[in-house]
């Protein structure tokens, strides 16, 4: 087409020329805001630090920052001073196993799990066990732990190490009844804070094996046969006692009347 004059050229202002520097402040003022301040007694060092690498800092403080929006520090100190009651069930697999109860929150990062756990120099875990039972109860069947009451020190790690024996009942009435009887031994230390050093935090830990062998119960009710011998049994017991006791007695009374005779 026809050439363009210079004087119908305009050159449009950049209205953004000159606001790199502003922009740039700007944002990092933003970020600055978006961060959420982590309480200082949750350093970034260790297993902390190590999770910022795998799933990422701004990751890991967004997750702290959603969970616990007062603070971590806020959150875990207790300062009603409650405790709770805990009740339920378990369903496991038959290989040994432990299962604990420990005040704290468990968050999932990625395919990573945190778990974050109160300061364990405060923590008392004296608790109460009204029952503990591995299946359903059978007549004489006895659960070692029922109305245990366990007063500890702060900062106590309990443990209860349980030899689960599979038993099978089988009542009068017919059928048979799959459960289980358990044996137990248990022992207290103090806490050690730092699960990279292989510490336990403070709470109730439950360490249970299966043993490889299995008790059989059989109710059964005695025959009129063993009934009627039982009873003789009884009353023949009870005439040679009688029997004795007149004897012993017949002899001291002779005795007595021939000290008291004139000689």
């Amino acid at each position: 087409g026809d050439p363009v004059e210079s004087s119908h050229v305009k050159e449009k202002v950049n209205k953004f020329k000159g606001m790199n520097d502003t922009d740039s402040e700007e944002e990092e003022e933003e970020e600055e805001e978006e961060k959420p301040n982590l309480p200082q007694a949750m350093p970034l060092g260790g297993p902390l630090g190590m999770l910022g690498l795998f799933g990422g800092r701004g990751n890991m403080m967004n997750l702290f920052a959603s969970q616990f929006p007062e603070g971590i520090e806020t959150a875990f100190k207790n300062e009603k001073q409650e405790g709770c009651e805990v009740m339920g069930y378990l369903e496991v697999n038959r290989v040994a196993g432990q299962f604990h109860i420990s005040p704290g929150k468990s968050l999932q990062l990625g395919g990573m799990t945190i778990q974050l756990a109160v300061q364990s120099a405060n923590l008392n875990m004296t608790h109460h066990i009204k029952r503990l039972a591995f299946g359903e109860s059978f007549p004489g069947a006895v659960n070692p732990l029922d109305e245990t009451l366990r007063r500890l020190q702060h900062g106590a790690v309990h443990q209860y190490f349980l030899k689960v024996v599979p038993t099978t009942f089988l009542p009068v009435n017919g059928g048979d009844m799959s459960t289980n009887q358990f044996s137990v031994t248990e022992s207290t230390k103090l806490a050690q804070d730092g699960q990279m050093s292989g510490g336990k935090p403070a709470g109730i830990y439950f360490s249970y094996e299966l043993s490889p062998l299995r008790v059989n119960y059989k109710e059964t009710r005695s025959t009129f046969t063993e009934f009627l011998t039982s009873v003789c049994a009884i009353i023949g017991g009870a005439f040679t006692i009688s029997g004795i006791v007149h004897s012993i007695g017949t002899k001291c009374s002779a005795a007595i009347k021939k000290m008291q005779s004139p000689s």
